[in-house]
């Protein structure tokens, strides 16, 4: 995708600006692949920022969809190819997964500098999130981010604690929300919290 031209003002107010303008959830592409090539247009009303558009990837269906806010600033044509990228690799071979296993998204297409989630939440991003989630419809979801829960949740007030399903149109996902992979990445207390709450969450009942 041909990168974003850098915003002159405040990325948070052009993105609000766009997403009140342009923002139709009912337009939205209605299959995956057709969203992952809208996704990295122009005419996604959240893609200012200050790097390239940069697309999802992995395969419908995939047995963990890992969310985090947007794509590292290091990305030009591939989502997390930085050291938080690297990171998550690592977490995916622990896990026993394959490439194939796992479907890496961001909420938002570009990286911006100190996005205002709440003003996202406000022009809609939540409903491009979980529309994402929806179409996706991965096995499970880990949510790396306490800054974005408020977008799949449907009602602002409910806690982390109680977002522990993924619930749009009819699907229910079981989801897990965990620190962003930089803070995971600078404390290896935290890695090891992940590692054992990640263990009893898919421990055969």
């Amino acid at each position: 995708p041909a990168p974003v031209e850098k915003p002159t003002g405040s990325a948070r107010i052009r993105i609000a600006k766009a997403s009140q303008a342009a923002f139709d959830p009912s337009q939205l592409p209605g299959e995956l692949a057709g969203f992952a090539s809208w996704w990295t247009q122009e005419k996604n009303p959240f893609a200012s920022g200050h790097g390239p558009l940069i697309a999802p990837r992995g395969q419908r269906g995939a047995k963990v969809l890992f969310l985090v806010p947007q794509p590292e600033k290091e990305d030009r044509d591939t989502l997390l190819c930085g050291p938080r990228g690297r990171l998550l690799g690592s977490m995916v071979r622990a896990m026993g997964l394959e490439d194939r296993d796992s479907y890496i998204a961001s909420a938002l297409p570009a990286h911006t500098l100190q996005p205002d989630w709440d003003v996202l939440r406000q022009d809609g991003l939540g409903h491009l999130v979980r529309h994402h989630l929806a179409l996706a419809r991965p096995g499970r979801i880990v949510v790396l981010g306490s800054r974005i829960l408020p977008l799949i949740a449907h009602e602002p007030a409910q806690s982390p604690a109680d977002l522990q399903e993924f619930n749009h149109e009819g699907i229910s996902l079981p989801m897990m929300a965990a620190p962003e992979l930089g803070s995971l990445l600078r404390s290896a207390g935290q890695r090891k919290r992940f590692w054992q709450e990640w263990i009893e969450w898919t421990r055969p009942q």
